[in-house]
């Protein structure tokens, strides 16, 4: 089905790849907004309690997953794109 519709309406299924450091006051939710929205490739718990990662998921959803995170974090989130 995807590929006919393809044909018709070019869809592209880039994926990215984002770095991103979550502080420790928001961790715990916004581990669960990454979960549910991309493919978590490598994470790390930092000593300060801050969650660092690097996750992969489809470009449309890029924008998404930031405005999520930007808006439970109060714009305290870091990201930084890695692979588009």
């Amino acid at each position: 089905v995807l590929k006919q519709i393809r044909a018709i309406i070019p869809i592209r299924m880039e994926q990215v790849e984002i770095a991103i450091k979550i502080p420790s006051a928001f961790t715990a939710k916004g581990y669960n907004v990454v979960a549910q929205l991309a493919q978590i490739k490598k994470e790390e718990w930092q000593s300060d309690g801050s969650w660092v990662s690097v996750v992969s998921l489809p470009a449309g959803l890029q924008m998404e997953l930031i405005d999520k995170l930007n808006k439970l974090t109060h714009g305290r989130v870091q990201t930084k794109l890695i692979k588009s």
